[in-house]
């Protein structure tokens, strides 16, 4: 029995010893390339990103200096009877705490994708190696103004309610509420703008402002005292109150994602909750013979005006546009 034992220690020991010397936490080197692009239905310059993957000497990737950035490839893009050049250019980089040299990228201008249409990338690389991926860029959707709150007094109401209708079932909103005002220190007056976040959270010692996230339901909520905060929080720390004034009106502002991108954020967020962590990330692709992402979005607005009690509730000024 004794030797029986010994005999599977040591095969273990075997199999353990060949297991570590078989070991590479990096796996094998494959070469592949990733093309990401974002149709922006709301201005007239498009940019594309190619890279290609590269095999690091120890376990820390962000110990790899060299800018992974393919260059000379050709870059179109095709709708209609169309086709779109792509050109290659550089800018100087602001992080310079991976990669020193210039920030490379594809632009197009005089290039503004249109609602409800088709677009198709196709990437010829350097090596002859073809990439390709296909986009409908999303309906211009409807705001239902009878259910949304487009002016804000001073009433006592417990929410904000935003509706829109819904397009398309794969489909994924960003919404985004903002207002803007001045701030007067030493008689200059300067602009600037404010997000208003659905909630508070406390994080350790500090509270964090919570801003909505890409969802699929066509409304969103502000509740009311959240809203006055947001306010509040501007002249945190000042009596003198008369040194702000509020921009009488703003807009509600809707991002509409196309499906690609729709499914990239479901497949990239858990639906288990926000404080879930997935350990089997799936990785989204639409890239043909690479990865990557290509999609679109449109942005839409609808104003939305404040009354001037409600900004007099605040000690604040009301300034018209």
């Amino acid at each position: 029995m004794r030797k029986i034992l010994l005999f599977f220690i040591i095969a273990a020991s075997i199999i353990l010893v060949s297991c570590e010397d078989n070991l590479n936490p990096t796996g094998d080197y494959r070469e592949s390339y990733t093309v990401n692009c974002v149709l922006r239905c709301d201005t007239s310059v498009q940019f594309v990103t190619i890279t290609k993957a590269y095999q690091i000497e120890g376990t820390n990737p962000l110990d790899y200096k060299d800018d992974p950035f393919i260059k000379g490839a050709e870059v179109k893009i095709y709708y209609d009877d169309k086709v779109v050049l792509f050109n290659d250019t550089s800018i100087a980089r602001t992080d310079t705490s991976r990669y020193n040299g210039q920030l490379n990228y594809y632009y197009a201008k005089n290039f503004k994708p249109e609602e409800n249409k088709e677009y198709e990338i196709d990437v010829l690389l350097p090596n002859g190696r073809r990439l390709s991926s296909k986009t409908k860029t999303p309906t211009i959707l409807e705001f239902i103004k009878q259910t949304s709150s487009l002016l804000i007094t001073n009433e006592p109401i417990e929410q904000l309610s935003y509706y829109w209708k819904i397009m398309s079932n794969d489909v994924v909103y960003v919404p985004r509420l903002t207002f803007y005002y001045y701030k007067t220190v030493d008689g200059v007056k300067t602009k600037f703008r404010k997000q208003i976040p659905l909630r508070y959270e406390k994080q350790g010692g500090n509270t964090v402002a919570v801003y909505p996230k890409p969802d699929k339901h066509p409304y969103v909520f502000y509740d009311m005292d959240i809203v006055r905060k947001a306010f509040e929080e501007i002249s945190n720390g000042d009596p003198y109150k008369g040194n702000y004034s509020i921009v009488s009106s703003t807009y509600f502002e809707l991002m509409v994602l196309d499906e690609n991108l729709s499914a990239y954020y479901s497949t990239s967020n858990s639906a288990y909750g926000e404080f879930s962590v997935k350990i089997d990330e799936t990785d989204f692709s639409n890239i043909t013979n690479g990865f990557g992402v290509f999609g679109s979005y449109i942005h839409q607005e609808i104003r939305v005006s404040f009354s001037e009690d409600f900004v007099n509730s605040f000690g604040y000024a009301l300034v018209y546009n």
